[in-house]
């Protein structure tokens, strides 16, 4: 069974304002048609409040919410359109199968409350169930299905109606590691072929890069970044995007260009980080930017753990411009890497290092022992940090 064709489909376009005891939400969104946005931040952030005011389950005080030439939400023009009639698919992260209904009738629920007559709901859900894999689960109830069976049968209910807009709350995020990983690669596909705006609410990064168009980031219900996965990925802006994506960020005080070229930051403390960038490649924000956060945006240097040497000595001759003494914090197994957290003995900086266990085993490291840990400047870029 093919997609049904929508090109020319309309985009979601949101702006979204809410304020619910103390907290407020303020987030502007564009997602075309056939794209995915998703919303990543830490708890509390306020992606799920989001989520909600774009189904209807909550009227936002103030923005606009439209989909193509439709209005759903315009609190200044008195406009509240209620979650059935939004032409909005939501598939929420405990799927919220009616536990009575076969997997069938769950997905035939939505047609028949819409009208369609019965054995042609009952054929449209049971096309959706064979197209998301598990046609033969169809008479089965939710509690005879594993995580896998009930999110993708979650995804035909919300799929059966053909909505303009699917969202999605972390949809990934009850099923064991080697399930997720199966069941992101069908949803990927799905929504390859799905041609509507679809929001995805998240907080693993690998879900976002993988599933995602452009991500946006979500801290205390304000846009902290957005860009492409492979821009927020390469470029975090603040703490909890770097950690998330595996980044060292580090804030400078004060940037300057190098007369033989790249760049020279000066960080708290009076540590000194180089790189072969230039200035301009920090990408400052204007102060009072949407997406600066309070204030002006600081220059600030970003790296991978995987370019960090650890050493037991001060490196000699010939090594790279980046050189600072550190003790060691915390050290953590990876998979097949070695995680060592390390503060920079100017300043108290916090730099994460990935080493092999071979390394880990000649070092033979232990918390508050010192170290030197060294950097080329080719493998330090800059960004602009919220």
């Amino acid at each position: 069974m093919r997609a049904p064709d929508r090109a020319g489909q309309a985009a979601l376009e949101a702006l979204v304002l809410v304020e619910r005891d103390g907290f407020r939400l303020d987030v502007r969104l564009t997602v075309p048609s056939g794209g995915v946005l998703a919303v990543l931040g830490p708890n509390g952030a306020g992606k799920t409040t989001l989520l909600r005011a774009l189904a209807g389950l909550i009227v936002p005080n103030a923005g606009r919410v439209r989909v193509g030439d439709r209005i759903l939400d315009d609190p200044a023009a008195g406009i509240h359109l209620e979650p059935q009639a939004r032409g909005i698919g939501v598939v929420f992260q405990d799927y919220l199968l009616f536990p009575h209904l076969s997997a069938l009738d769950n997905v035939a629920f939505g047609p028949r409350a819409h009208g369609v007559p019965a054995r042609e709901a009952r054929e449209r859900s049971q096309a959706w169930l064979t197209r998301v894999g598990i046609g033969d689960r169809a008479g089965a109830r939710p509690a005879a299905l594993s995580g896998g069976q009930s999110q993708r049968a979650a995804l035909a209910r919300a799929l059966v109606l053909e909505p303009s807009v699917l969202l999605l709350d972390e949809p990934l995020a009850a099923l064991d590691a080697a399930t997720r990983m199966d069941v992101r690669a069908d949803l990927s596909g799905y929504l390859r072929e799905f041609g509507g705006a679809t929001v995805l609410v998240t907080h693993d990064p690998l879900d976002a890069l993988i599933l995602a168009d452009e991500i946006i980031v979500l801290e205390a219900g304000v846009v902290t970044q957005r860009g492409t996965p492979q821009e927020v990925s390469r470029a975090p802006r603040t703490d909890y995007v770097a950690r998330l994506v595996g980044q060292n960020l580090l804030r400078a005080a004060s940037l300057r260009g190098l007369a033989g070229g790249g760049s020279a930051l000066t960080l708290a403390g009076g540590l000194e980080v180089s790189s072969a960038d230039e200035p301009s490649a920090a990408g400052m924000l204007a102060p009072g930017s949407a997406e600066s956060g309070p204030g002006q945006s600081t220059p600030a240097a970003v790296f991978s753990p995987s370019a960090v040497f650890v050493h037991s000595a001060r490196p000699g001759a010939g090594s790279p411009r980046n050189v600072w003494a550190a003790r060691v914090a915390g050290i953590e197994q990876h998979a097949a890497i070695v995680r060592i957290r390390c503060l920079t003995e100017l300043g108290g900086h916090t730099v994460l290092a990935d080493v092999t266990p071979a390394a880990m085993g000649e070092l033979r490291l232990r918390p508050g022992d010192q170290v030197w840990l060294s950097v080329k400047a080719v493998e330090v870029h800059l960004t602009a940090a919220a």
